[in-house]
């Protein structure tokens, strides 16, 4: 009889687990945008970072329910800080090594001149990845679908996003 018991209590535990955790999937409503503005607006105006950048990972028009990250990259009296937010509303901050933006630095020119070439097929949902740079008072942005990867990269603007994904990767939890 105290078997019986003890397996009921620990199935109204485990239920109750799941209950916290459908909780969280409600959490789906969080607006990723709007906490990217936000955190990047407190950024450049109260905390006067001069330069900033915004990588997103996404996906348009795929699976409902779709993983998008926001990475949030700045520098404040030489300490490069990074911040990885989700459309599920976890985030995470940490500091790096690692500095995301000498390649763009180095590559300016071609990165903001070059022209990607078109895919030769269209399709309705993609993922794509998209950088916003903040430089003193210029704003640099760029969208760029997945699909055009493969067939630009040769461009500076592929190279820089495959050192800003490999450096991301290299940070714990991030990635």
């Amino acid at each position: 009889m105290k078997s019986i018991l003890y397996i009921g209590l620990v199935l109204v535990i485990a239920s109750c687990g799941l209950t916290h955790h459908s909780s969280k999937v409600k959490s789906s409503n969080f607006d990723l945008t709007k906490a990217t503005e936000t955190f990047s607006d407190s950024l450049l105006n109260k905390t006067k970072v001069d330069t900033l950048l915004v990588f997103e990972k996404g996906c348009s028009g795929c699976v409902k329910g779709s993983v998008k990250v926001t990475y949030i990259y700045w520098e404040v009296k030489g300490i490069r800080k990074i911040k990885k937010i989700t459309n599920k509303g976890y985030s995470y901050e940490t500091t790096t090594k690692y500095d995301l933006l000498d390649y763009y630095f180095a590559n300016e020119k071609d990165i903001r001149s070059q022209i990607l070439q078109s895919p030769k097929y269209i399709i309705d949902h993609y993922g794509f990845t998209g950088i916003t740079l903040y430089l003193d008072n210029d704003k640099f942005n760029l969208e760029i679908k997945e699909n055009y990867i493969a067939i630009n990269q040769d461009k500076a603007v592929i190279n820089w996003i495959y050192r800003i994904e490999s450096n991301l990767f290299k940070i714990e939890n991030f990635y």
